[in-house]
């Protein structure tokens, strides 16, 4: 089976989606229309989306995928659903698929039925479907849903994910797999912090949110980046008959960036640096800012990572790689 990519849509990526065309299923965009934990988007202010691109793309045979991320929604929106519904159906030439985060709203079968006339649809991932109880309500509550994508905390446990994969086709749904999550694993920030962003006004940056992931979570804290649930090839290839799509995710990031992702996963190629792969901060202050996936696996850790199932509690495998990672480097 031919590994399928979501890939996060970032502008002047058309180059690199006419070379990866093949391995595509659908690139993910949002238009900042609603509100969203990635803030507004618009044309004017950094050319972050281009519907020229997107219509290029489209004639590749990759679908668009509309993502509809709003943690939050007045209940007017909730309630009277047409001002979402129409906005997406005016625009359905650039739209295949939409992923609706909010479960609230994809509960109005009214809504979800308008939708399911001209799209695709799936869930999002911050709805942390991470059990085989929840993917079995997800497929029976919302039989409109079309592809189940499972939660960030479960893609380091291969045989979970193989039986949540078989649960879905069960129901003649997709199942979907985010591999280069940058946040780190079980954050008890996450919620409030999806939220944070959600509601901030971009247009009154005196009221932006102060919360930085980097210094709370990373910095000092190495280990974190190794333990954030990022896949690695490894498994990737252990799951490529089983799961129907991996997720990259990365929306806006540079071109170049989204390529090393793309051929990391496609072809384990593990020139790749950590930092290249993940979704998050790592600057050249740290000391782990030149690892790469080589570095990783002839160290023996990317054997750790791919099945560890994120027990943190219980191993510190990770403390240890980079002390002595560290340690090799100072000897040099």
């Amino acid at each position: 089976m031919k590994k399928k990519l979501s890939v996060a849509y970032t502008v002047y990526m058309l180059p690199i989606a006419q070379k990866y065309h093949e391995y595509i299923n659908d690139i993910y965009y949002t238009d900042g229309r609603f509100d969203s934990a990635r803030g507004s988007v618009k044309m004017d202010e950094g050319e972050q989306l281009s519907y020229n691109e997107l219509t290029e793309l489209k004639k590749l045979g990759i679908k668009l995928n509309y993502v509809l991320n709003s943690p939050y929604l007045p209940n007017r929106q909730i309630n009277n659903y047409d001002e979402i519904a129409q906005h997406l159906i005016d625009n359905k030439e650039f739209i295949d698929i939409v992923t609706v985060n909010n479960l609230l709203l994809a509960n109005n079968k009214q809504f979800m039925g308008k939708l399911k006339e001209h799209f695709e649809i799936k869930n999002s991932v911050n709805n942390h479907i991470n059990t085989l109880y929840k993917v079995k309500e997800m497929c029976e509550r919302f039989p409109d849903i079309d592809n189940i994508i499972i939660d960030r905390s479960v893609n380091r446990n291969p045989e979970l994910i193989t039986e949540m994969a078989e649960l879905c086709h069960s129901y003649g749904k997709k199942i979907t797999v985010l591999l280069n999550e940058g946040c780190v694993f079980n954050c008890i920030y996450k919620r409030d912090c999806d939220l944070t962003f959600s509601s901030v006004d971009h247009s009154k940056p005196e009221d932006n949110e102060t919360f930085n992931c980097y210094k709370v979570n990373f910095k000092k804290q190495d280990a974190q980046y190794l333990k954030s649930p990022w896949m690695t090839a490894e498994g990737v290839e252990l799951l490529e008959n089983t799961v129907d799509i991996f997720k990259i995710s990365g929306r806006y990031d540079p071109p170049e960036e989204i390529e090393k992702r793309i051929r990391y996963y496609l072809f384990n190629d593990r020139t790749a640096y950590l930092r290249e792969i993940m979704d998050k901060v790592l600057n050249k202050k740290d000391e782990l800012f030149t690892l790469s996936m080589f570095d990783l696996s002839m160290w023996g850790m990317t054997n750790v990572l791919t099945s560890c199932k994120n027990d943190c509690m219980n191993c510190n495998k990770c403390e240890e790689f980079i002390e002595n990672f560290k340690k090799d480097a100072d000897d040099e």
